[in-house]
């Protein structure tokens, strides 16, 4: 028997009909008509930035592109907005709307409540920002595979990682989406751009750094700085195991109504 054929078999008896429910019921609320359009909107602006990057009258140069494309949009801005629209709502809208004590008065570990959450918060924004993410390379980089998987899969990483610590965010505090606002645009966006020490504690730069692990040849130029791979690799487990862990406990102290 193989590793695979053993993990696969312990994964299926750990994931009880219970969890599938709950991710499933998870993807219908988190897959609104306005939200969705909202998010396939943002994920379409980097694509319409490749397409005029290739009919420009000035080519602009691949660093350029690296720049704008991975760290500018996606990094800075796109995933996190889109990432944030859900994960803050797989569960904050269970405590708004006092629905959450249908979920916990159920003789379930707290675990099997929040990864389904999580999943089914990755399983979306991981969809729609890693399709935008692969095509936009495609077209900016010329059909450049090696540097469309890079940023497909430091963009997953990324969404994974955001995904777990706006997901604990929903559950701490009812103005999630105006604190992980804030965290987005000062924190990622402004701090760790010029202090140095935030870099090591920044999902943008871990994002960037697991780009340029995988095809270093283009994202680890003389005009690229990123933290070093194993850091941005480490960087993005942690902080989705870490906040994963924070919103169990969260979820098993927490007076729910």
């Amino acid at each position: 028997m193989s590793r695979w054929t053993i993990h696969l078999r312990v994964f299926s008896a750990t994931w009880s009909a219970d969890m599938s429910l709950i991710y499933t019921l998870t993807l219908r609320q988190l897959a609104g008509k306005w939200r969705i359009i909202i998010i396939v909107v943002l994920a379409i602006l980097p694509i319409m930035l490749s397409i005029s990057s290739r009919f420009g009258d000035v080519r602009p140069i691949p660093s350029e592109i690296d720049d704008v494309l991975v760290n500018g949009m996606f990094a800075s801005a796109i995933l996190p907005i889109i990432v944030l629209a859900l994960a803050t709502a797989a569960l904050g809208n269970e405590v708004e709307d006092k629905t959450l004590s249908f979920l916990v008065l159920n003789p379930l570990a707290r675990w099997r409540i929040v990864l389904p959450k999580l999943l089914a918060a990755i399983t979306i924004g991981g969809l729609v920002v890693v399709v935008s993410g692969v095509v936009s390379a495609l077209v900016a980089f010329e059909g450049d595979t090696e540097a469309a998987i890079a940023i497909g899969i430091a963009l997953f990483a990324g969404v994974a990682a955001y995904s777990s610590l706006f997901l604990w965010l929903g559950l701490m505090t009812s103005r999630g989406l105006a604190i992980g606002l804030l965290y987005v645009f000062l924190w990622e966006g402004l701090f760790s751009n010029f202090v140095s020490g935030i870099r090591m504690v920044s999902i943008r730069e871990y994002i960037i750094g697991v780009t340029s692990a995988i095809d270093d040849g283009r994202f680890a130029g003389p005009n690229q700085d990123p933290v070093a791979s194993a850091t941005a690799i480490i960087g993005v487990i942690a902080v989705t195991i870490v906040f994963l862990l924070l919103s169990v406990r969260r979820l098993q102290r927490m007076d729910v109504p």
